[in-house]
């Protein structure tokens, strides 16, 4: 198969996966207000490890069990855990759009995770696009009085967590295989939302049931979704196509919740989009360079 085709298909999965996120979000904002975001979760991971355990299964269980980090998986459970739970919460309290507009900032956090924590090494592109990023937040949220409201600031905490998540796994994966770390966050997340449900589960009506069904089915097609993407293209190519999101937010917020996007939700995430360009592009060329430099000393 040759690269032009590759690429041809990577695009495709990315355009499934951004209509699987999509409907899984715009379903959950559909749910009755009884039905909380613990019992959301945890219906969603029943699901997801329903779907997983045949590849744990064919790999074997005990391949994946074998780790000397224990402590940074449940780490990671953790965050993993509260970032679905934010995300959740963001998407059912504000306008779709904007939700999936402030969504864009994932890859910001964790550049700046990686630069906090991981002490990478960070070019003056990069710096640039995290100042155009974070202007581009400014732009969409508007903060009155230093103030921001809670939809957003959980929505923009969603984001954090999952960039310590991500940081977590490039941390984890030095020394543990990508089966064993997405193994424990799978059945981790499981036990944990299974935990807190066992206090604050709220049995839901059959049309929520069906509801929470469907959002846990997009939830894990979509995870296939943009690993199959993965699979036919590096992730610099890959990564763009997130922006496809917004394209299937705006329409589904307009015929389903009667919602448009206001003039500093599209400036705001125009000016994401371009900072999150920048460091795809920045990515990408830190790479080829290292590659190059690899032949040539070899």
């Amino acid at each position: 198969m040759n690269l032009q085709h590759c690429r041809f298909r990577a695009v495709f999965w990315m355009f499934m996966w951004s209509a699987l996120f999509s409907l899984a979000m715009a379903i959950a904002k559909t749910l009755d207000d009884s039905v909380n975001q613990v019992s959301l979760i945890f219906s969603r991971s029943v699901v997801g490890v329903t779907a997983a355990m045949p590849l744990f299964w064919q790999a074997g269980f005990k391949v994946h069990f074998g780790t000397s980090r224990l402590s940074l998986h449940l780490l990671r459970i953790i965050l993993v855990s509260c970032s679905m739970g934010c995300t959740y919460y963001a998407y059912r309290h504000l306008p779709i759009a904007y939700a999936a507009s402030i969504g864009q900032t994932g890859p910001l956090f964790t550049t700046l995770m990686a630069i906090l924590l991981l002490r990478e090494r960070v070019s003056w592109i990069k710096w640039v696009a995290l100042a155009l990023g974070y202007g581009g937040v400014m732009i969409m949220v508007r903060p009155s009085d230093g103030m921001i409201d809670i939809g957003t600031g959980v929505a923009l905490a969603a984001n954090l967590l999952a960039g310590l998540a991500i940081i977590a796994a490039k941390s984890l994966t030095r020394t543990d295989s990508s089966e064993t770390v997405l193994f424990y966050a799978t059945f981790g997340v499981l036990i944990v939302s299974g935990i807190l449900a066992l206090w604050f589960w709220e049995t839901p009506s059959p049309s929520d049931l069906w509801r929470l069904s469907v959002i846990g089915i997009a939830g894990v097609s979509s995870q296939y979704c943009y690993l199959n993407a993965l699979k036919r293209a590096p992730a610099s190519f890959v990564t763009p196509f997130e922006y496809t999101r917004l394209c299937m937010s705006i329409p589904i917020g307009y015929f389903m919740f009667a919602e448009s996007p206001d003039r500093w939700t599209i400036m705001g995430s125009l000016v994401i989009i371009v900072a999150v360009i920048m460091l795809t592009l920045s990515d990408r060329d830190a790479q080829e360079k290292q590659k190059l430099e690899e032949r040539e000393s070899a």
